[in-house]
C-alpha cells in the first residue's frame, strides 16, 4: 500500500523489508505477485498512475493491509488526506516522523519525509469480495469498550497481493 520515498527497498524500515519479514517468507506467493509501490521511481506520478492500474487490471483489492497511527491515520496517509484520494505522493507530518524514529534508532533525521502511499474508501474502492485489516501502531490509542467487528474473509485465497 505504500513505500517510503528514497529509502532503498532493501532497507530494513522499508515497506518492502517489513512486508516480507513478516508476511511474504511464510506464505506461498511468488515475487511475481507482490505489488508494493516504487519509493524509487524516477517519474512519481507514472508510478502512482501505474500502481492504480494494477489495481484496476486485477479487478480490485481483495485483502487491504495497513498499519493505524498514533493519530489515527491509516498506512501513511496523514490525518487531513482525503478518503477519495488515490496512489499519490504523501509528505508525512512531524507527528508521523516523529512516531517513525523509534524504527530508525530513535533518530528523526533518518525517517524519511514523503511515501507513496494509496487510499481507498469504501464508497469508491474496486473491490470484488473482501476486508480492510487495519494493525494499530504500538502508540495508538484504542479505545477499551469498543466493540469488536470480525471483518469477512473471501471464501478462496488470493493469489496475488497489492
Amino acid at each position: 500500500m505504500d513505500e517510503y520515498v528514497g529509502l532503498p527497498e532493501a532497507h530494513p524500515q522499508s515497506y518492502h523489508s517489513y512486508m516480507r519479514r513478516n508476511l511474504f517468507d511464510h506464505v506461498d506467493i511468488r515475487d511475481s505477485n507482490i505489488d508494493i509501490p516504487n519509493g524509487n521511481a524516477s517519474n512519481f506520478h507514472q508510478e502512482c498512475l501505474d500502481y492504480e492500474g494494477k489495481i484496476a487490471e486485477f479487478g480490485g483489492i481483495d485483502l487491504f493491509f495497513s498499519g493505524v497511527g498514533h493519530d489515527g491515520d491509516i498506512a501513511l496517509n496523514v490525518a487531513g488526506s482525503s478518503p477519495r484520494s488515490r496512489t499519490r505522493v504523501q509528505k508525512l507530518n512531524q507527528q508521523t516522523i516523529a512516531a517513525n524514529a523509534r524504527f530508525f534508532d530513535g533518530d528523526g533525521s533518518q525517517v524519511p519525509t514523503h511515501a507513496v502511499t494509496e487510499r481507498r474508501d469504501g464508497r469508491t474502492r474496486p473491490r470484488r469480495r473482501g476486508s480492510d485489516c487495519g494493525v494499530p501502531d504500538q502508540s495508538a490509542r484504542i479505545p477499551q469498550d469498543r466493540e469488536h467487528h470480525p471483518s469477512p474473509i473471501a471464501d478462496k485465497p488470493s493469489d496475488r497481493l497489492i
